[in-house]
């Protein structure tokens, strides 16, 4: 009887709880229910704490907007966060629509989407970082009201616009010298589709446009690195005019040129060219090394010569007093591939050949590949392939790789194999300063049997005078002599001894 009842109370306990779920489940249905019947407009006006996110939403039109059939998600400041505004935005009209715009977005973003975070395009076209309980610094107080045309979250406080890395570089008096090394490489284009043809060349058939109608500014830098894109992020330094002075003076030197001015424009225009990097590193997650987003300069930022730090909308930037950098990253070494050669000495038959880059099937390089230029047979003594680079003024280590992967049995009576060499010249095929090579693309294994050699091979080195295009030659053995005078080439490479 005990048992029964006992039984019987359990039972009777939990009908009471399964009916009281039920209810509060109905209410929670019944109150989402009643949020869908209003848009975000209507959430917003109904709630006291957002009165003057409410009064600022008819002074910028945005109203309109929350009260449309589109998607949004609104992350609305509380009346508190909205009094601690500058008066300044408050007052200024375009300020204030900017700031409201900074707050909606188009699409739903609920605080289970972020894992850990997202990056979502406000209406004032900046990038706004949102986790489970933050959007940028502001805490989110209330998460995923739902409306009939989106998604409402109130936060503790208002987000002004930030500037990007472009707006805050020009803004700032912190690197008047970096700015206007920036600067001097805008220039104007036209714009075909925003032009207006009044006419056409009759001896051309070129079409006349109208004076001053579809022009548009571009900049040589951002075309490399667009530090003004909102969908990029990038760590950024400025240097202080002190510090880019230290850096011409650093530069200048690798790029001496006969006419003082053009070695002047080129050594600020390498002192600012990579000082980009991609991703947003905060002072304290700073990596030992940071390479730059382009060209994979490899940078050490000391923080104590970091003097200002800015939050922008696409990434950080540091202004420094100081740059350290691996100087032969900055200088970067020179691949030039045999395939690409400019002339040959006479018109002979030239086979750009594709090879792999490890005859060992077992081998992870046997799957990838190179391509090479080879010669042969052409009964020419001393002939030449030239090539052309861009050199700094500076010593170089001259590399060469040549894989030989042909004629590697010996001649019957014989335990060795033909040789031949080559060497490399700089201005002219006749330049004797780095001396033929023996033995090019091979290596004699200790059973007397001959391998290719994958390896590059370091033959000289050599001194640039002045910066600029410089012919570079592969000349071969000075023999008439077929087999002996071989010419074969994967690539030349040339790293820089500051």
């Amino acid at each position: 009887m005990i048992k029964t009842f006992k039984y019987s109370y359990i039972l009777f306990c939990s009908l009471v709880l399964f009916i009281s779920s039920c209810t509060k489940w109905d209410d929670h249905n019944a109150a989402i229910e009643a949020s869908l019947d209003k848009n975000l407009l209507d959430q917003i006006r109904d709630n006291p704490d957002l009165s003057k996110f409410n009064e600022y939403l008819s002074q910028t039109g945005y109203d309109e907007v929350l009260a449309s059939s589109k998607t949004l998600t609104v992350w609305a400041p509380d009346n508190a966060a909205l009094a601690a505004l500058d008066p300044a935005i408050v007052n200024n009209k375009e300020q204030l629509k900017l700031l409201i715009g900074n707050h909606i977005s188009f699409l739903s973003y609920f605080s289970t989407d972020p894992n850990p975070q997202l990056r979502v395009r406000t209406l004032s076209q900046k990038n706004i970082v949102f986790t489970s309980s933050k959007y940028e610094e502001a805490n989110v107080k209330k998460a995923n009201s739902y409306g009939s045309n989106g998604v409402l979250h109130v936060i503790d406080k208002a987000i002004v616009p930030k500037m990007n890395i472009w707006e805050y570089l020009n803004s700032s008096s912190d690197a008047t010298l970096q700015k206007a090394e920036l600067n001097s490489l805008n220039y104007t284009k036209r714009d075909t589709s925003k032009s207006e043809v009044i006419g056409y060349d009759q001896a051309t058939g070129k079409p006349i446009f109208k004076e001053g109608v579809g022009l548009i500014s571009r900049n040589l830098y951002l075309e490399k690195d667009n530090i003004a894109s909102e969908d990029s992020v990038y760590t950024y330094i400025l240097l202080t005019d002190n510090a880019y002075t230290t850096e011409v003076n650093k530069l200048k030197p690798y790029f001496k040129t006969a006419d003082a001015h053009l070695t002047d424009s080129v050594t600020h225009y390498n002192v600012i060219k990579s000082l980009a990097i991609s991703g947003k590193y905060h002072p304290n997650n700073l990596p030992v090394k940071l390479y730059s987003a382009k060209d994979s300069v490899i940078y050490t930022l000391d923080k104590s010569a970091i003097v200002k730090t800015y939050e922008a909308s696409n990434g950080i930037v540091y202004v420094m007093n100081k740059l350290d950098y691996d100087m032969v990253s900055k200088l970067r070494p020179v691949r030039i591939e045999g395939e690409g050669a400019y002339t040959l000495q006479s018109s002979k038959t030239v086979q750009i050949r594709t090879r792999r880059n490890s005859l060992d099937i077992n081998d992870p390089l046997y799957r990838s590949f190179f391509k090479d230029l080879l010669i042969e047979n052409h009964g020419v003594s001393g002939f030449w392939v030239k090539y052309q680079s861009v050199l700094k003024s500076v010593k170089y280590k001259v590399y060469v790789r040549a894989v030989r992967d042909f004629n590697l049995i010996p001649p019957a009576g014989s335990s060795e194999i033909t040789q031949f060499r080559m060497r490399i010249a700089f201005g002219a095929n006749t330049a004797t300063d780095i001396p033929y090579y023996e033995n090019v693309g091979v290596i004699k294994n200790g059973d007397g049997t001959y391998s290719p050699n994958y390896n590059k091979v370091y033959v000289g080195e050599y001194t640039v005078a002045e910066y600029g295009r410089k012919d570079i030659f592969l000349v071969a053995n000075n023999v008439t002599t077929n087999g002996l005078n071989t010419l074969l080439l994967d690539y030349i490479e040339l790293v820089p001894v500051p």
